[in-house]
C-alpha cells in the first residue's frame, strides 16, 4: 500500500472540511452528519491514519492525527468530532 505523506493528508483534510462545512447547518438542523459527509470520510483514507500497517492502516503518529481532527474541526466542528472518535478506534 502506498501511504500518503503527512502534508498530503492534510490538505486532503482541508479539502473535505471544506465541503463538510458546507453542509453544516442540514447537519445541525439533521442533529447527524450526512450521508455524504461519512461517506467523504470514510472514502477519503483519513480513517487509516492510526491503523496498524499490518491491517492496511498509514500507522502514523497520534499528533498527525491530532492535526487532520484539527484541520477538520477549524471548518466544521462537528465533522472534526466525528472523525476524532471514528478514527481513534484503530489506535
Amino acid at each position: 500500500m502506498n501511504c500518503p505523506s503527512v502534508q498530503e493528508l492534510v490538505i486532503r483534510a482541508g479539502a473535505l472540511a471544506e465541503r463538510f462545512a458546507q453542509r453544516a447547518r442540514a447537519s445541525e438542523a439533521a442533529r447527524r452528519l450526512s450521508e455524504d459527509t461519512v461517506c467523504e470520510l470514510a472514502e477519503s483514507g483519513l480513517l487509516r491514519v492510526l491503523q496498524p500497517a499490518r491491517y492496511g492502516g498509514y500507522e502514523m503518529d497520534m499528533l498527525t492525527f491530532v492535526r487532520l481532527v484539527l484541520e477538520i474541526a477549524r471548518r466544521d466542528a462537528a465533522s472534526g468530532w466525528i472523525y476524532a472518535i471514528f478514527g481513534i478506534h484503530n489506535w
